[in-house]
């Protein structure tokens, strides 16, 4: 009974994140006016934040896969409730139909496989793997995004680039999630300074040639998954 209570308390702690914002997305879009790409990155930022309450609230690995699970389905039905209202797209700047709730999808179950994998069977001391993985593409991407689609940038012509990108925007990509990656290890993980360099530099290597090589809109499955594999790994390694 104990356990079911604090699923309840910590969903709902969660749902207070989203609650939040809710109200600052709503604030950005209708009173500072922010439009266009700038908002987009800042909801999906958003978004990608939620890791955070879903790591650190629960006290198992398998309750936030419930409130995982649940939220989903929540999300599912209140966005094909809304969709038909013209205000939908402008809001969630949606570029075609069902985009949101496809990109909603995908995040959420990369998620919970990350939870799963890294906190449900290497333990509650590699958490900070899960919120590496999703920030280290989250914020690489926001700003590969936001660099990438400036005018006068250089776009990459090869075959194996499955989508769209400039050299810009993959640099960006490079920088932003290293840096992010080496943060997190090294002062949430309390990782070695060069453990954490190394892994970073080679984890942003990884990620950035994953989502140039990633067809369009799978990179928010791809990009996590990889680096999580490349912090599994190197993590092994450091221990044996």
């Amino acid at each position: 009974m104990e356990i079911f209570i604090n699923l309840i308390i910590d969903t709902l702690l969660t749902g207070c994140y989203f609650i939040a914002v809710a109200i600052i997305v709503l604030f950005l879009k209708y009173v500072i006016k922010l439009q266009g790409e700038w908002y987009r990155k800042i909801l999906h930022l958003f978004f990608m934040g939620s890791i955070f309450p879903f790591t650190y609230l629960f006290d198992y690995y398998w309750t936030s896969l419930i409130s995982l699970a649940a939220f989903l389905i929540v999300a599912l039905i209140g966005l094909t409730i809304i969709e038909r209202y013209p205000f939908y797209t402008e809001l969630l700047a949606e570029r075609k139909p069902g985009e949101i709730k496809r990109s909603i999808t995908i995040a959420f179950i990369v998620f919970m496989i990350i939870i799963g994998v890294t906190w449900g069977i290497f333990g509650a001391e590699k958490k900070y793997i899960i919120i590496a993985s999703v920030l280290g593409w989250g914020i690489g991407d926001a700003l590969a995004a936001l660099v990438g689609k400036r005018n006068n940038t250089t776009r990459i012509s090869n075959k194996l680039v499955r989508s769209t990108k400039t050299i810009e925007g993959s640099a960006a990509m490079f920088i932003a999630s290293t840096i992010t990656i080496f943060l997190v290890i090294y002062f949430i993980g309390s990782n070695t300074l060069w453990y954490s360099v190394i892994v970073s530099l080679v984890a942003g290597v990884v990620a950035t040639l994953t989502e140039m090589w990633t067809r369009e809109g799978w990179d928010t499955l791809s990009v996590p998954l990889v680096v999580m594999v490349i912090l599994i790994i190197t993590n092994s390694i450091k221990i044996k």
